[in-house]
């Protein structure tokens, strides 16, 4: 199964498995941690070090910190107040640190560690180390300072056969390498992020009553793109919500979130360290900027559309808008609040609409999930796509003549409108596309495109109208 697959399982697992209608973000930690841990292994307890009458034979914390004692390049120990965990430390290591996980099974722990700790020993490689009581996706857990480091010791644990046969899967929402993930959480906890947002917004379809498949990638990065524009105080927000626990500052939280988006948009581990250059060089408003601060992802809704049913819904937006104007937007805004007397002025079109079932709030959580100036730009977005593909189709037969294509016909004569303010240049025949100048005219169009960062039509149709649908269905 490949990692795009395995993300929407796991997203989709949670929620079926989501009964009293709410969500913690400790529910979803215990549950990520311990999702794909071997049956055997669940139970599985390490140490009793602090905590109970040790077996030196069998506490594998006490057997460590016998076996590195009067080793070079390491101190191993496990502290009273932390006593989940056994410390591996050769040095110092910064708080913008590599961070790799490792995970092993029990049979394989002991050894694979020692492996690991001798190698990093041997090399001298700096880094601040732990190995927590119970067997989990992170039960190894490395920092180290350089990019070099980091490489080097992935590379090892991947070519080292004893200590792949012991692995399990890892993390699906951090970046991987083979059996190794990778993360960065400065001061907090990467982990503990994913777990708050992925709590929060299984929370939230549930409480739209969202149909499964809208459980998913799309969706997913929609919400956090939506909770980053509509929030302040990230931390506070997700700890009233679901109590989330690690604290974090808004810059932490934005350069986190970076990294889960990246992994969710399918990019390698050459992602990962180009963003920890960036964290070491200090082009921390780099990140954050390039990432957010002008995202118009949610101008590609049509990438987050199931089915035929969406174009449905899209076909009645763009019915009010052209019947209302610049009006329409509110029309819009009333139908998918749930005022269906919208649509009576056209009575087959309620009929049909009142007879689909169709959950316009699994719709909106997959389309309508910015703010309200957003929310205009995605209806701004479906007039132009309107307009571009139904002057495709109207200048299919005058682009065959001439040998071009219709794409060059129709952006040539959407441009001329733009420039000249001549709404002949829109086609009437087709889906009554002249009929949505009554609501985003040319003027408006300029200014559309200024907002969302294009310079033209032709910018446009290569960014935004990627999917280009053409339906005979969907003429008016």
């Amino acid at each position: 199964m490949n990692k795009y697959d395995s993300i929407n399982n796991t997203l989709r697992d949670i929620y079926v498995s989501l009964k009293n209608g709410h969500y913690v973000e400790r529910d979803i930690y215990q549950y990520l941690t311990r999702r794909d841990v071997p049956t055997a292994d669940r139970f599985a307890i390490l140490s009793s070090i602090h905590s109970g009458e040790i077996n030196e034979k069998t506490d594998l914390f006490y057997k460590w910190i016998k076996k590195f004692k009067k080793k070079n390049n390491i101190d191993v120990f496990c502290s009273y107040n932390w006593s989940y965990f056994c410390q591996f430390v050769n040095g110092d290591v910064s708080y913008d640190c590599y961070k790799i996980y490792i995970p092993l099974d029990y049979e394989h722990i002991y050894e694979g560690a020692n492996k690991i700790f001798n190698f990093l020993r041997k090399n001298n490689i700096q880094h601040c180390s732990k190995i927590g009581k119970n067997i989990r996706f992170d039960d190894i857990v490395i920092r180290v300072n350089s990019e070099e480091d980091c490489r080097k010791i992935i590379d090892f644990v991947n070519n080292d056969k004893y200590i792949r046969e012991g692995a399990f899967s890892n993390n699906v929402f951090s970046f991987s390498d083979g059996i190794a993930n990778m993360a960065y959480d400065g001061t907090t906890s990467y982990n503990s992020v994913v777990s708050s947002l992925i709590a929060d917004y299984i929370n939230t379809m549930y409480d739209i009553k969202a149909n499964i498949n809208t459980v998913n990638i799309n969706t997913f990065i929609n919400y956090i793109d939506s909770f980053i524009k509509n929030n302040t105080n990230y931390y506070n927000k997700l700890h009233n919500s679901v109590n989330a626990r690690c604290e974090y500052s808004d810059d932490e939280f934005l350069l986190i979130c970076n990294l889960i988006k990246g992994n969710l948009m399918g990019y390698d581990s050459n992602y990962y360290y180009n963003f920890m250059k960036n964290i070491k060089n200090n082009n921390i408003d780099k990140i954050i900027n390039n990432s957010f601060s002008k995202d118009n992802s949610f101008l590609l809704y049509r990438n987050n559309y199931n089915n035929d049913s969406d174009f449905f819904i899209e076909d009645i937006i763009l019915f009010l808008m052209k019947r209302y104007g610049k009006d329409g937007y509110e029309h819009v805004n009333n139908f998918l609040h749930g005022n269906y007397e919208e649509l009576v002025v056209d009575q087959k079109l309620y009929d049909r609409f009142i007879n689909s079932n169709i959950n316009l709030k699994d719709y909106c959580s997959r389309v309508f999930v910015q703010n309200e100036k957003d929310c205009e730009d995605i209806i701004n977005c479906m007039m132009m796509n309107c307009i571009i593909d139904s002057s495709k189709i109207r200048f299919a037969d005058i682009a065959l003549e001439e040998g071009v294509t219709s794409e060059e016909v129709a952006l040539y004569n959407i441009n001329d409108y733009i420039d000249n303010g001549i709404p002949n240049r829109i086609t009437n025949s087709v889906n009554g596309a002249r009929r949505l100048l009554n609501a985003m005219n040319n003027k408006d169009m300029i200014e559309f495109f200024k907002r969302i960062g294009v310079s033209d039509v032709y910018e446009y149709n290569e960014r935004y109208n990627l999917s280009n649908e053409i339906r005979e269905g969907r003429k008016r």
